[in-house]
């Protein structure tokens, strides 16, 4: 299968990537957000339009997916380490927790590191995050993961 990322043809043209396995999640909780008339239940819904759904083992490790620890530059302010949640309930350290439906962490879904997406802010302004790294991936620990257990069986 061809890894669209590296081939450049979903980054170039802009689209965000999303794989299959965190489609149906992203759905629902846009869902549950359009129901309530929150903004960025919207901002989630349209950017699931016109993404590009990529099976997991097609995915780069550069792109930032559900799970995906992120390091992240504001405005060329500063930098920050988050790790990309459908609630911050689903992460251990709800500090570092970066729940996809708020205005940031809708922004950097789909995005590839070194790539740069603005955003509207809660407080109604456009702001600019540069994804700087993605430094952990859970696709891409579940694919090394995989491929390490075949070299292991095939050398035994």
């Amino acid at each position: 299968m061809v890894d669209v990322v590296r081939a450049g043809r979903g980054s170039e043209a802009g689209l965000p990537f999303v794989t299959s396995r965190d489609l149906w999640a992203l759905r629902a909780i846009a869902r549950s957000r359009l129901e309530a008339s929150d903004p960025v239940g919207r901002a989630l819904a349209d950017k699931l339009e016109r993404c590009l759904v990529l099976p997991p083992g097609a995915i780069a490790s550069g792109v930032v997916t559900l799970g995906s620890r992120v390091v992240l530059g504001l405005g060329g302010r500063h930098t920050q380490e988050r790790v990309l949640v459908g609630a911050e309930q689903d992460h251990l350290l709800p500090r570092l927790a970066l729940p996809v439906a708020t205005p940031l962490g809708t922004a950097v879904l789909g995005a590839v590191a070194g790539s740069s997406v603005a955003f509207r802010g809660s407080d109604g302004n456009v702001e600019e995050v540069r994804i700087i790294e993605v430094a952990g991936q859970p696709v891409a620990a579940r694919q090394a993961a995989t491929t390490d257990e075949e070299v292991c069986h095939a050398h035994a």
